[in-house]
C-alpha cells in the first residue's frame, strides 16, 4: 500500500494534479491539517464523520496522508488513487478567511484564527528548541 500510495502521488505531482501534500504521522490528522495551513498561510474548513472518539480521529497516527487539489482536480485525482487501490475521502477545502474550522459529526470542535493557532505552536516549538538546543548556540 505505501509503495502504491508513494507512486500515486508521484503521477499526481506529475501531471500537476495536486498544489500541496503532507504525510499524516507525528501527532495525526489535525496536526497535519494545522501544519499545511500554517505554511500556506489559508484557512481551512474540515468536515470529518466517524465512530468513536473525535481524539482517535483527529490525534491518530496511523498512516496515511492529505493532498490538496482544486474542485476541477478532483475526479483525475481520485481516478489516479483508485487506479493504486488507494483510498481516498474529501475533507475539506483551503479558504482565504484564514480560520480554522474543525467538525466532527456535524459538531465544531475548533473554530479559530489561524494566527493564533500558529503563534501558540510557534512559541510551544521555541520552548521545546530551547530545552534541547546547547544554551551557547
Amino acid at each position: 500500500m505505501l509503495k502504491n500510495g508513494f507512486s500515486a502521488v508521484q503521477e499526481l505531482i506529475k501531471q500537476g494534479l495536486i498544489s500541496a501534500g503532507h504525510d499524516r504521522s507525528d501527532g495525526g490528522l489535525i496536526t497535519t491539517l494545522l501544519e499545511m495551513a500554517f505554511s500556506g498561510n489559508c484557512g481551512i474548513e474540515v468536515s470529518l464523520n466517524g465512530r468513536g472518539s473525535v481524539f482517535k480521529t483527529l490525534f491518530s497516527e496511523e498512516l496515511g496522508l492529505v493532498v490538496e487539489c482544486s474542485g476541477e482536480n478532483r475526479k483525475e485525482v481520485e481516478r489516479i488513487l483508485a487506479a493504486a487501490d488507494v483510498s481516498c475521502m474529501e475533507i475539506g477545502r483551503t479558504t482565504g478567511e484564514k480560520r480554522i474550522l474543525v467538525s466532527f459529526n456535524g459538531e465544531s470542535v475548533l473554530d479559530e484564527k489561524m494566527v493564533v493557532l500558529r503563534s501558540w505552536w510557534e512559541e510551544t516549538s521555541y520552548q521545546l528548541e530551547r530545552l534541547q538546543a546547547e544554551v551557547g548556540c
